[in-house]
């Protein structure tokens, strides 16, 4: 599938920007989370779910499953009854296993480069993470040559 490319107006951009800033100065997040990877974790779950419903099975869920880790390894047949009211439980257990595994790969591969290369802090990785970034992302179909 081919990837179109849009121009964009800047200007007209800041204006829909501005726009909606002074329309929603404050912008609430309906699912409960306490960072950005519980948020991720949340939003997953709502889909085809209830904000509500969600909001009612997190506080446990988060409590048990502090880390990418923790959620990585939870088997799937433990961590499906848990979240079956939000439905779709198979796909998304999966899903959730997939995401923390791909996140601990991807901070062990960090930590392997820091610990071969030294603090990535001096730069000399930067064009290295620059050409593993799409991988990382899981795009490596689209990986700039």
């Amino acid at each position: 599938m081919p990837i179109h490319h849009v121009d964009v107006d800047p200007v007209g951009a800041a204006f829909i920007d501005r726009r909606l800033a002074e329309l929603y100065p404050e912008t609430p997040v309906p699912l409960d989370h306490r960072d950005a990877y519980t948020l991720l974790v949340a939003v997953l779950l709502s889909a085809q779910s209830t904000d509500k419903g969600v909001n009612a099975l997190t506080p446990t869920l988060f409590a048990k499953y502090k880390t990418p880790e923790d959620w990585a390894q939870v088997p799937q047949e433990v961590l499906e009854p848990q979240i079956r009211a939000t439905g779709f439980f198979r796909n998304k257990a999966s899903t959730l296993q997939s995401l923390g595994l791909k996140l601990c790969d991807r901070n062990e591969a960090m930590a392997m480069l820091q610990r071969e290369h030294g603090r990535l802090g001096n730069g000399s990785m930067i064009p290295f993470l620059r050409r593993t970034q799409p991988y990382a992302n899981g795009f490596s179909d689209v990986a700039e040559q």
